[in-house]
């Protein structure tokens, strides 16, 4: 199982923590042991712009994700590869 942690935001994240919480979720999950994640945490104003870029939505938000695979034909993922997490540790809950 590959997961990558790629911090952006400039606030500082125990990444080895976010690894292994990932690890255990993909484990519960029975999600299969070559599959990868990558979790890029990034800033308010830059998750804003993706927000804006994938969803047409205005404003920042919390999460977002790049499903690895859909049943519906497959929708532009812009800059971010499939199987993608994108989190703003500052954007409020």
């Amino acid at each position: 199982m590959s997961i990558e942690v790629n911090n952006e935001s400039g606030i500082q994240v125990d990444e080895a923590e976010l690894v292994a919480l990932s690890r255990y979720v993909f484990e519960q999950l029975y999600i299969h042991p070559q599959a990868e994640l990558s979790i890029l945490l990034v800033d308010e104003p830059a998750m804003e712009k993706l927000h804006i870029e994938l969803m047409d939505e205005p404003g920042s938000t919390d999460v977002l994700s790049v499903p690895m695979d859909e049943l519906t034909p497959a929708r532009r993922t812009g800059p971010l590869p499939k199987g993608c997490w994108v989190t703003s540790p500052s954007a409020p809950r």
